[in-house]
C-alpha cells in the first residue's frame, strides 16, 4: 500500500539493473534473467494494484537462475527434463534453456 507523502518512479529495465550494480549486486542475475524479475514484478505488481518498492537484497536472496535444467537437477538433487516439471513457485523461462526459480 502506498503512503502519502511518498514519491514513487516508474523503473525500466535498465533502471531496475542499475539498482542491482548500485547495492554491488550486478551479477546476480544474466541481463535474460534481469527480463524475466523485471516482468514477473511488473506481473506482480499489476495483480495486487499496488507500486512495487524494490528491495533488492529480497530480489536477490528470494529468487536464484539457473542457467539449465541440468544445472537445477544437480543443486538441488532432482532429476526433471523440463522446466514446466520443477513444482517451484515463480519459474520463469529466461532463455532458451535457463529459468528464475523461487527459493522457498
Amino acid at each position: 500500500m502506498t503512503e502519502a507523502g511518498e514519491i514513487y518512479t516508474k523503473a525500466s529495465l535498465d533502471m531496475f539493473k542499475q539498482a542491482f550494480a548500485g547495492a554491488k549486486r550486478g551479477d546476480s542475475f544474466t541481463y535474460d534473467g534481469f527480463k524475466a524479475l523485471y516482468k514477473l514484478i511488473k506481473e506482480e505488481s499489476a495483480l495486487m494494484n499496488e507500486p512495487y518498492l524494490l528491495d533488492v537484497v529480497e530480489i536477490d536472496t528470494t529468487y536464484v537462475e539457473y542457467a539449465t535444467i541440468d544445472v537445477y537437477n544437480e543443486e538441488n538433487g532432482t532429476n526433471y527434463t523440463f522446466w514446466h516439471d520443477v513444482p517451484v513457485f515463480g519459474s520463469y523461462i529466461t532463455g532458451t534453456e535457463g529459468a528464475i526459480c523461487y527459493v522457498d
